[in-house]
């Protein structure tokens, strides 16, 4: 066997261990993203307000619903930057449409909402290519 195969195959096996490593340690929730029609199937539970849990709780507007349920979401957070020390508050998405800050929960009756996620900041930074220190909550509502 010649070196250069030698390394090759050491090459792929440690590629093939790191991205099996990655994907054990990513197991937040037990959905599976491939086959899913869902771009948020992988939201940690912690995260969502599922459909039920809004009709039990009986809010009127999304920003009471949230408060009521999980109010953690709203709660400002710091950049990670330890150069920049501002305070910051969710961006907030409907049906993947950026309507504004927290104040534009008040403006959706939690009526129409089939859930609500929050993003973290890695999470919303990706999903919506932007910049969100705070992460995101997305309002989906029914079709």
């Amino acid at each position: 066997m010649s070196s250069r195969s030698h390394w090759l195959r050491l090459a792929a096996t440690l590629v093939l261990t790191g991205a099996c490593a990655s994907a054990s340690r990513t197991g937040t929730t037990t959905t599976s993203r491939a086959g899913s029609s869902d771009h948020l199937s992988m939201t940690p539970a912690r995260y969502v307000i599922a459909r039920g849990e809004i009709a039990q709780v009986g809010a009127i507007s999304a920003e009471e619903l949230i408060k009521r349920v999980r109010p953690n979401l709203l709660t400002p957070r710091r950049s990670r930057s330890r150069v920049d020390m501002t305070y910051y508050t969710p961006a907030v998405f409907v049906d993947d449409v950026r309507v504004g800050g927290v104040e534009a929960l008040r403006s959706y009756p939690a009526s129409i909402l089939r859930d609500v996620r929050y993003l973290t900041e890695t999470e919303a930074n990706l999903r919506y290519l932007g910049v969100y220190p705070a992460g995101v909550i997305v309002l989906r509502t029914r079709e």
